[in-house]
């Protein structure tokens, strides 16, 4: 469906593991589409539990997510980010506002905590994205005070959308592109299916693709 859809490359973000991983490499290596590894991470922040989108940038950054998916599935429980400190090189994350306590204390305008934890993960890793999404009201509502947030602190900006990926999807997933992304000049979309292994659609809108 991605090659149907001309799609240059994909990436794979299954929550807290990565056993799909290398069929996923080799099937998009089959279709010449360029593969992106990535982890759906959840990590604990003061007794609470958050998550980010993981990329791998290189061999030593898919390495350090499969330490990361390991030490998840070993434990049974969300990592935590001392964890993720050791697992750093090599990777780049997306923050989804809608699963971070970050969405929640910009949802509460608590800039103060919001800018404290922002802090915090980009000290833990070098390259940082705001994600958002605007499926519902509340994302369209809440989408210009994280915007602002991001832009005034030089965090570049991901439109992420969950959703199946069926044809609807893909519709959908074009109509966003063209829309949203162009007119707010987004960086990349990124759609994650729901389902049981989450793959993220990645294209490039203007600027390189993270």
């Amino acid at each position: 469906l991605a090659k149907e859809y001309g799609f240059e490359s994909l990436a794979i973000t299954d929550l807290n593991v990565m056993h799909g991983a290398l069929k996923f490499y080799n099937e998009c290596k089959k279709n010449n589409i360029k593969p992106i590894i990535g982890l759906h991470l959840e990590y604990t922040y003061n007794d609470q539990v958050s998550s980010l989108l993981l990329y791998a940038t290189n061999m030593f950054g898919y390495k350090n997510l499969m330490k990361l998916s390991s030490q998840a599935k070993i434990s049974g429980k969300p990592v935590d980010l001392d964890f993720l400190a050791k697992c750093n090189v090599g990777v780049i994350a997306i923050i989804p506002t809608f699963e971070n306590v970050i969405g929640f204390y910009l949802k509460n305008h608590l800039d103060k905590e919001a800018i404290s934890h922002l802090s915090l993960l980009k000290t833990i890793l070098s390259q940082v994205y705001i994600g958002v999404t605007m499926l519902t009201q509340e994302d369209k509502e809440q989408f210009s005070y994280i915007y602002a947030f991001a832009k005034n602190r030089n965090i570049e900006i991901v439109a992420v959308n969950i959703m199946k990926m069926d044809y609807i999807g893909v519709v959908f997933l074009d109509f966003l592109n063209k829309f949203f992304c162009c007119r707010c000049g987004i960086k990349a979309l990124t759609v994650s299916n729901s389902g049981k292994h989450t793959v993220n659609f990645n294209i490039q809108v203007g600027a390189d693709s993270v």
